[in-house]
């Protein structure tokens, strides 16, 4: 995952795929919204990170976090998410109120 958003990644299906390589091994929405802040932490101004951020958002649905997760895929859309993410974020958000 490292290399991934170091070296760049050529699609955004990379990246997708990449993000649900990093939810398998985690058996729990509070592990995932762990991983997904640590990428967002550490890598702020990857490309990676509107999907990460996504992830958390979802993440912090799952944990019933719902002003947390209004508040991040607000940021999100605040940012022009790339193509479909943005339709996404907002029905996420939308489920969270």
């Amino acid at each position: 995952l490292v290399r991934l958003v170091e070296d760049g990644c050529p699609s955004v299906a990379c990246y997708r795929g990449a993000l649900r390589w990093l939810d398998q091994p985690l058996n729990s929405s509070e592990a995932r919204a762990i991983a997904y802040r640590r990428v967002l932490e550490s890598w702020p101004q990857s490309t990676f990170g509107a999907h990460a951020r996504y992830g958390l958002g979802w993440a912090e649905i799952k944990l019933k976090d719902f002003d947390a997760a209004i508040e991040t895929l607000s940021r999100l859309l605040d940012s022009n998410p790339p193509g479909n993410l943005a339709a996404d974020a907002r029905l996420a958000r939308g489920i969270a109120y």
